[in-house]
């Protein structure tokens, strides 16, 4: 119990530098009005002092004709598992943390993200030089992320586990009580935006263990596959489990550090939801892209176009958006919703990418290139007409 303690609300010394907080102290800003527990005092226990790793010498060099071997290679690794990096604490942690709370955009009740709070169990092995300090980095990473997602903790732990390195999170649907509940309050009352405890909660959230939609694409020709980033940052390949897989950890990951554009993409995606506009739904993060629309298309097979992806990014490398980890979802609507879905992500400004139609008779994906000039070409070449007409 001491050392479950100490490494929550031990000073930390990393690289000769001693940090101003606590992970306790970090993570227990997250608690939004929920009981917190009396952190030890000063000098309750000895600093913990360590250094960061250097990153691996050597970063994965893509071939973009190889897209199906490798995905073939995360298949026969048994997929992505959910450790946090030594190399990328930081980024892996918000990456499991936005995937788990996308994972409840598709979970059947009424609730918004407001009404979440996650509980956050670190299992770790502190016997390693670097694993110390990530934990730091890995918890500092999960406080402040979740303070800027609006989304509070309702508890967390920290237990030594020899050979792991890795934060278990489960989210649940509570009430906000940031501001409580009047004790007279009625139906109309709680109407009232003033008796509301957070931006982004409900009246009365509640969340089932069923799934609102399907969680594999539905055998419907006529609809269409659609894929949401919930994070505005480039794809990347470091610290990617394809990197990982191919033994070439080095690189620069995606660094996922919006989480107002998470909001924005979680409510719109979550009211698609309720109103049964998604017909199905699954969560892309860990193994990219490419590894989420595999396990999507489990019974029937999938046209997949990312031309207007690697045209919105700038992007010239095929590899790096199919297996770069940015949190985000795959959907399925019905062709006569797509004018309605459309309005609703314009109008809270949200980017969406058509990749195309289920093959029902078809298995797996079908990677393709479409070369007519899309509307996103359309609006970048009109962009850039206004742009140099707005120079003279």
């Amino acid at each position: 119990m001491e050392a479950q303690f100490s490494a929550l609300y031990s000073r930390y010394i990393i690289d000769g530098v001693a940090q101003d907080n606590t992970p306790g102290g970090i993570l227990q800003e997250c608690m939004k009005g929920m009981t917190a527990k009396a952190q030890p005092g000063p000098g309750a226990y000895s600093a913990i002092a360590d250094e960061t790793v250097d990153l691996p010498p050597e970063s994965l060099s893509s071939d973009s004709d190889s897209a199906e071997a490798y995905l073939s290679r995360i298949r026969e690794t048994s997929g992505p598992d959910t450790s946090v990096s030594r190399y990328y604490p930081m980024t892996s942690t918000r990456l499991s943390i936005a995937e788990a709370i996308i994972e409840t955009l598709w979970k059947d009740g009424s609730f918004r993200l407001g009404d979440l709070a996650v509980k956050a169990s670190w299992k770790w092995d502190p016997g390693q030089i670097g694993n110390m300090a990530a934990f730091f980095y890995s918890a500092t990473a999960a406080g402040e992320y979740l303070y800027d997602l609006g989304v509070g903790l309702e508890g967390f732990s920290f237990e030594e586990h020899p050979g792991k390195c890795e934060v278990e999170l489960s989210v649940e649907c509570v009430r906000d009580s940031g501001q409580g509940t009047p004790h007279n309050a009625t139906d109309e009352t709680m109407d009232d935006p003033l008796f509301c405890g957070s931006p982004f909660g409900s009246r009365n959230p509640h969340m089932t263990g069923g799934m609102k939609c399907s969680g594999t694409m539905v055998q419907d020709k006529g609809s269409w596959l659609i894929y949401i980033p919930f994070d505005t940052c480039p794809f990347k390949l470091g610290g990617s489990f394809l990197s990982k897989a191919m033994g070439k950890e080095g690189g620069a990951p995606a660094e996922i550090q919006d989480p107002d554009y998470f909001i924005d993409c979680y409510e719109v995606v979550r009211e698609l939801t309720e109103d049964g506009i998604i017909m199905s739904g699954i969560t892309s993060g860990r193994g990219g892209l490419m590894y989420a629309a595999d396990r999507f298309c489990t019974d029937a097979g999938m046209s997949m176009d990312i031309s207007g992806i690697c045209m919105a990014y700038h992007e010239n490398d095929p590899i790096r958006v199919l297996f770069g980890e940015v949190p985000g979802a795959i959907i399925q609507i019905r062709d006569n919703d797509y004018d309605y879905f459309d309005s609703q992500m314009l109008l809270q400004d949200v980017a969406y990418y058509p990749l195309g139609h289920p093959v029902p008779s078809g298995h797996g994906i079908e990677l393709r290139k479409d070369t007519r000039p899309g509307i996103s070409g359309i609006l970048e070449s009109l962009i850039n007409i206004q742009a140099s007409e707005g120079e003279d």
